[in-house]
């Protein structure tokens, strides 16, 4: 049996931090309105915000990036020295005529860059943009492909 034990429940303790977490809530609302919003958001970087994964088949590399909210312009590809850059870029700005009361997503900068370990047929890359995530099929070139070799007995 513990001994020194107290039931804070059995004495309003419950309570009384209940109440105090309202009264937070409350203060926070009031200095959020007192406080004037800024115009103008700066781009964060988004590099670990944005989740990669790189796979490897025998016939290619795939790449999928959860890019959740940009469109097919605001990302750019680019394959160079066996480095695959991924740019995007979000501006959000409310609709002509409208001021945001409330931000909660922010334009980012997205810059990754992934090196490839083997030589990629750059004339056959595939990149799709699907439900936020963006597929990107990078074939292997013919030399960099697993190859049987035929034995023969004489």
């Amino acid at each position: 049996m513990l001994t020194g034990y107290t039931d804070f429940r059995n004495h309003g303790w419950d309570r009384a931090f209940a109440d105090f977490a309202t009264l937070s809530r409350q203060l926070d609302r009031l200095a959020g309105a007192a406080v004037p919003r800024p115009s103008v958001v700066s781009p964060a970087p988004a590099s670990r915000a944005v989740r990669v994964e790189l796979a490897e088949t025998p016939q290619a590399f795939i790449l999928r990036a959860e890019v959740p909210g940009l469109s097919e312009g605001e990302i750019e590809l680019q394959l160079e020295d066996g480095i695959l850059t991924l740019r995007a870029r979000r501006e959000l700005a409310p609709p002509e005529g409208f001021n945001a009361t409330r931000r909660e997503r922010s334009p980012f900068l997205l810059d990754r860059r992934f090196e490839v370990p083997s030589e990629v047929d750059a004339e056959h890359i595939e990149a799709v943009l699907k439900h936020g995530v963006l597929r990107v099929n990078l074939p292997k070139a013919a030399a960099a492909k697993p190859r049987q070799i035929p034995v023969q007995s004489r």
